[in-house]
């Protein structure tokens, strides 16, 4: 009877050290895996917020450019300087100022008021002079800062040098176009609150000259040496963007209780959560892939139709773009399907680059594409923004070695005030395009 028992109680030790064994290889396996996972999420939240943050600064960016677009149609004029610079200024919380510089002496500020120690000669100021005489030479925009501002605060200083065709055909310097930014009102668009919000501690930040690491923004402590990081290009410097969990990678209060639990039911819940993650995951990825081009990953026509109708029923103003990429066959018939690929998913990016984050794009055929312009515009802010467009369009594109240049034509029409119905909506829009077309 003892010799029977103690059998039992072997066999049950046997089973136990077994279970714990097995138990413990999944709990490490677990939480390996999990670990993983989490910096993977991470990654692509990381990304995410990179590149909202790339464009919130880019787009900022894009008011030097207006500028100095003004500039050159005025060859050199600044009499349009008040009226441009007060639209660009409104409603933008991170703007401080906007400020021309004609030969590197600060003559027009707006708004002047709290600004006023803007003025003056730039080349002449010890703490302005060498990074105006790069931009100058060099031609390239700069960035400078975070720092303390004179006006009080903490910023950054864009310039962007801004040149007239000589007699000689050649370039000749004009000066600078000039945007003083607040930090870290530049990140507004980002929303950086969101990384706070899933459990983030997240850092800005910047090498300096001397080789210190800057912060330029924080939501807490000191950061961890495995936080993940990507970085972000601003004029003539690199800013790093990090993040870790506040409660690290892996809490291990979750792996002891997870260790605590039967290995049976350890498998049922991990299972059971497989098979919803992946079950959520495919019904993701099929909407996804429904919605989507999978060439350039811009929306596709079936859901610019679906966002038209939405926005037609709850009578939202909107303008709505069709642009098509001009001789674009010749480019598939001269160097391949393969670069012509190359120039759609160019395109896709340059479009993007030229709109607001509520803006959207798609591709609706071989080299068409369409936007949707949220909200009330006047038809010069169109124009203008079809200028922006066509300019980046224009841009020379190296592929593989080849310097590729081609255009793009723009047509629009808006919703309630050109059309109040979505057909003839499509239909105008469409019509400027081709109209446009015909004109090259």
């Amino acid at each position: 009877m003892k010799k029977e028992r103690s059998h039992k109680l072997l066999i049950v030790a046997v089973v136990l050290i077994l279970s714990l064994s097995i138990t413990a290889g999944i709990v490490a396996w677990s939480a390996k895996n999990q670990r993983d996972r989490n910096i993977e999420h991470a990654g692509y939240i990381l990304e995410s917020e990179a590149n909202k943050i790339q464009y919130s600064i880019d787009s900022r960016l894009m008011k030097l450019e207006i500028l100095e677009m003004m500039v050159l149609d005025h060859n050199g004029g600044t009499a349009s300087f008040e009226n441009i610079a007060g639209r660009l200024y409104e409603g933008d919380p991170s703007l401080r100022s906007l400020q021309l510089a004609p030969g590197g002496n600060v003559t027009h500020v707006y708004p002047v008021e709290g600004n006023e120690e803007a003025y003056g000669d730039i080349f002449s100021d010890p703490d302005r002079r060498e990074e105006a005489e790069y931009a100058r030479n060099t031609g390239n925009m700069t960035l400078a800062g975070p720092f303390e501002l004179y006006q009080g605060g903490l910023g950054v200083v864009v310039r962007r040098p801004i040149y007239l065709e000589a007699e000689d055909g050649g370039k000749k310097f004009w000066g600078f176009a000039i945007a003083v930014m607040d930090v870290p009102e530049i990140f507004d668009k980002a929303d950086l609150g969101e990384l706070s919000r899933e459990g983030y501690l997240y850092q800005i930040t910047r090498l300096t000259e001397d080789g210190e690491n800057q912060i330029i923004v924080e939501n807490g402590k000191a950061m961890p040496s495995d936080a993940v990081e990507f970085d972000i290009q601003v004029p003539g410097s690199v800013w790093t963007l990090s993040i870790v969990p506040e409660k690290g990678w892996l809490p291990w209060r979750d792996v002891f209780v997870m260790g605590g639990l039967g290995l049976v039911i350890n498998l049922l819940i991990a299972l059971t959560a497989y098979y919803f993650i992946t079950a959520e995951g495919q019904k993701k990825t099929l909407k996804h892939l429904a919605n989507t081009d999978p060439l350039t990953g811009l929306y596709n026509e079936r859901f610019l139709g679906n966002a038209l109708k939405k926005l037609g029923a709850e009578r939202e103003p909107f303008g709505l773009l069709f642009l098509d990429l001009n001789k674009f066959k010749d480019i598939n018939d001269t160097h391949g399907h393969d670069i012509g690929d190359k120039v759609l998913t160019s395109t896709a990016q340059r479009i993007q680059g030229c709109l607001s984050g509520d803006d959207m794009v798609f591709r609706v055929g071989g080299d068409e594409f369409s936007a949707i312009i949220i909200g009330e515009h006047s038809a010069a802010f169109y124009q203008t923004l079809l200028r922006q467009i066509q300019k980046a369009i224009e841009q020379p594109l190296d592929i593989d070695g080849m310097t590729l240049c081609f255009g793009i034509s723009c047509g629009w029409a808006r919703y309630p005030e050109d059309c109040q119905d979505i057909e003839r909506l499509l239909k105008a829009a469409d019509q400027k395009m081709y109209e446009q077309k015909h004109r090259l």
